[in-house]
């Protein structure tokens, strides 16, 4: 007769050894099952490649490519339209001496409306490098001109009346946020050379010309107002005359209580928005039919 004291550690080996071994059939079957879910999706997709393949002979039809054209042609067509209604207010011309005195008078301007209408907001505007000795280099000016642009347009609509911003908390030139996403090189092909891949991508004509239909310098700003005034504040940056877009927008509401909650009247709503501003120049060379007669070609 087996003695069970005597073979404690024996049965219990034994019934880990059975647990372990029952775990590994669960295991392996869940990934028999899983492996042949793969095998019949890559089967699916074979099965449909092949089956249009077949169906039209390795390549779209005429038709199908004449539908595609027309399409292409539409959009080339919009894009046109788009182009000759965006604004083409002249920029300032400024040099290195005077967008610095520009930049002093607009900065001393903002500082007393939002004293006057009791607004906070940065005292340097955005501007805290170039309100010093420092002079801006010549080959910075229409980059500069352009932010000095969208600072001044902005904070005109933001200093209105009917904003109702209570403060400007950022205004950032130059936002980290935006400085690496131009350039995606995610689709670019990569080319091959006797000695494997190189790594380097090639830059066809078509992506070039692609880059500069237009160009977009942004300034971030943060600011509080009330819920309603959002609208009011992006409707006056569109209509200050220039080339606006915005490109962000993050909010958050944040609810102020003065007294009793349960009185509606003590509740004050505050929405915190950050706010991303393009100044956007359209280059005049490039051609919206392009894509449409390199398609035909």
């Amino acid at each position: 007769m087996l003695d069970l004291n005597k073979n404690k550690g024996f049965l219990i080996a034994l019934g880990g050894a059975v647990v372990l071994l029952i775990v590994g059939i669960i295991m392996w079957r869940g990934a028999v099952n899983s492996s042949q879910e793969a095998y019949d999706d890559i089967e699916s997709a074979k099965s449909q490649y092949q089956s249009i393949t077949k169906k039209y002979d390795g390549a779209p039809t005429k038709e199908l490519v004449k539908a595609y054209e027309k399409k292409l042609e539409a959009l080339s067509s919009i894009g046109a339209e788009m182009i000759k209604v965006a604004p083409k207010k002249a920029m300032p011309v400024f040099n290195p001496s005077s967008i610095k005195a520009e930049i002093r008078d607009a900065k001393d301007k903002f500082f007393d409306l939002s004293s006057e209408k009791n607004i906070r907001m940065p005292e340097d505007i955005g501007w805290a490098e170039y309100l010093g000795p420092n002079v801006p280099k010549a080959s910075d000016i229409p980059k500069l001109t352009r932010q000095f642009v969208i600072i001044k347009d902005v904070l005109t609509v933001l200093c209105d009346d009917n904003a109702h911003v209570e403060e400007i908390t950022v205004i950032d030139r130059n936002p980290a946020s935006v400085a690496n996403n131009d350039v995606d090189d995610s689709d670019d092909d990569v080319m091959f050379d006797d000695d494997g891949p190189s790594g380097r991508t090639s830059k066809t004509a078509e992506d070039e010309e692609e880059k500069e239909l237009y160009d977009a310098v942004p300034v971030q700003f943060e600011f509080r107002t009330t819920p309603a005034s959002l609208y009011t504040i992006l409707a006056g940056i569109r209509n200050q005359g220039y080339f606006y877009r915005i490109s962000k927008i993050t909010d958050k509401l944040e609810i102020q209580s003065m007294g009793e909650v349960s009185d509606p009247s003590d509740i004050t709503e505050v929405l915190s928005v950050q706010l991303l501003v393009d100044n956007i120049q359209l280059n005049a060379s490039s051609k919206t039919g392009s894509r449409t007669k390199s398609a035909k070609k």
